[in-house]
């Protein structure tokens, strides 16, 4: 699933590269400015009706219908509210063209509510196989569609198509691979309704959470500013939202299945928390120490103040996905209430902070806040899982550390050969860059894996690393000369 996501983020990130080429700063920051506002109704709208659905042992039909009509209702709230609040955000950021935007994104996610809600089966069957082809026809017709509107339009309506093209051309798709014709019902509200009511709260800090960074940019800096923010994001959270999003999803699905096994659990937590810290840590701290070099090499000089900025976000990316991995035991183990209580209280940490440090230092302060206050909130988040499961935090430094030193060790040893081996005529920008990544690649499995056998070869991170690669090689037939190896 994780090779997947990142072939579907490859298209994402080749795309990005090639738009920054044809549209400018203000033409990204005029759509994130609208994005985000979608983002924050979103949030708050959502019902989380696929994890309800995750959570029935057998669900009916009329489960699934009641899921599709209040799918499709919400979308249209959501939808009217975007449309109404259109004017409201042109005049807060004082540009009359996010109100067109406005209306072309509300009508495309009223569309977007006829989705395939049985699409959620392939979750409960662990077929993350179909999950994600689904998604990638997806981001291929946002690709194709979007680069040829940004080639002939050259202004931010590119974007607007290819996003209307990558959340619709699937719809169809979707009830061909699972065949489901819906009727309107709402006979099974009460169950969701009793389910999502606390949600509904957690969604609420959600949107202060992931919206308050965009809004509070917006007013101190403008629209390109965001757009600097939204670029230099997209790049420096690559790790975390393509490799963290797709081990948090299947690993609510398994917590789903061992909710009356606490062992079985506390086991599985452990596994996919250290799989994320080994794998997404040194590729964020990479991004974080080679900021200058990835935008003068990929972005250009128009956006060579991304690099500081993208610094920043790789950490903060990393910093709130560990702090915000446990949340899927909330969620299943019923335990919204104290998820509630534990987002409130790390919000009031950074919320004010934010705010604060953006008065004081612009974009940059606001930047530091933002990922000072994730780095707390991995100790805040991770101290109350022990109540949860009955885990100790020693279990998860146990498992951990071996990836905390040697991510440190590589982050320093690329930070010493950047400054050792300057560009120049004989040693060109991207052969520097491409020798030190993979210098920096090398050193890292190095001290990880030497530390692992060190301490014994225990089942870790490390091992499921290496039996995930086996796995791999065997089904490319890499395993032997002859014979085709079972699929």
């Amino acid at each position: 699933m994780v090779l997947l996501r990142l072939s579907f983020r490859l298209v994402g990130i080749v795309s990005t590269l090639i738009l920054v080429r044809l549209l400018s700063p203000d033409d990204f920051g005029l759509f994130g400015l609208v994005t985000g506002a979608s983002a924050v109704l979103d949030t708050l709208s959502q019902l989380s009706l696929q994890i309800a659905l995750l959570r029935m042992r057998e669900p009916s039909r009329a489960h699934y219908d009641t899921a599709w009509t209040l799918g499709l209702l919400r979308a249209l709230l959501f939808g009217l509210m975007l449309a109404a609040g259109a004017t409201f955000l042109a005049d807060f950021v004082h540009d009359g063209r996010l109100q067109a935007i406005c209306y072309a994104l509300a009508a495309i996610i009223f569309l977007q509510g006829f989705e395939n809600i049985q699409l959620v089966e392939y979750q409960r069957e662990f077929r993350y196989d179909k999950v994600f082809l689904y998604q990638l026809v997806g981001k291929l017709a946002g690709f194709v569609i979007g680069l040829a509107a940004a080639y002939l339009l050259r202004n931010y309506w590119a974007l607007v198509i290819g996003t209307a093209a990558q959340r619709l051309i699937v719809i169809p798709m979707g009830y061909s691979m699972r065949p489901y014709r819906p009727r309107f019902d709402l006979s099974e509200w009460r169950h969701f309704f009793h389910f999502s009511k606390w949600l509904m709260v957690t969604n609420a800090l959600w949107v202060v959470d992931g919206s308050m960074i965009m809004f509070v940019l917006g007013r101190i800096v403008g629209a390109s500013g965001i757009g600097l923010y939204q670029i230099a994001n997209q790049i420096g959270s690559l790790p975390a939202s393509e490799i963290g999003a797709p081990i948090r999803d299947p690993a609510a699905a398994g917590y789903a299945r061992a909710v009356n096994s606490p062992d079985l659990m506390r086991q599985s937590f452990l596994e996919n928390l250290s799989l994320l810290v080994a794998v997404v840590m040194p590729l964020s701290l990479g991004i974080a120490v080679m900021a200058d070099p990835i935008t003068s090499i990929f972005l250009g000089e128009k956006w060579a103040a991304a690099a500081p900025i993208m610094a920043y976000c790789a950490l903060f990316a990393l910093f709130d996905a560990i702090a915000h991995f446990p949340g899927a035991l909330y969620i299943v183990l019923d335990r919204q209430k104290a998820l509630v209580y534990v987002l409130a209280v790390t919000l009031a940490i950074r919320v004010p902070a934010v705010i604060i440090a953006a008065k004081m230092g612009g974009m940059t302060g606001a930047m530091i806040a933002l990922t000072a206050s994730a780095f707390i909130n991995m100790f805040i988040w991770n101290g109350f899982v022990p109540a949860v499961i009955n885990l100790k935090a020693s279990d998860i430094f146990r498992d951990t550390w071996r990836s905390i030193l040697a991510g440190a060790v590589m982050t320093t040893a690329v930070y010493l050969m950047m400054n050792i081996f300057p560009v120049s005529h004989y040693f060109p920008a991207l052969v520097r860059f491409v020798t030190i990544a993979l210098a920096g690649g090398v050193v890292l499995l190095v001290v990880q894996f030497s530390l692992w056998m060190i301490s014994g070869r225990p089942h870790s991170a490390e091992s499921m690393v290496l039996n995930l690669t086996t796995k791999l090689l065997r089904r490319l037939n890499f395993g032997g000369a002859g014979g085709t190896q079972p699929g």
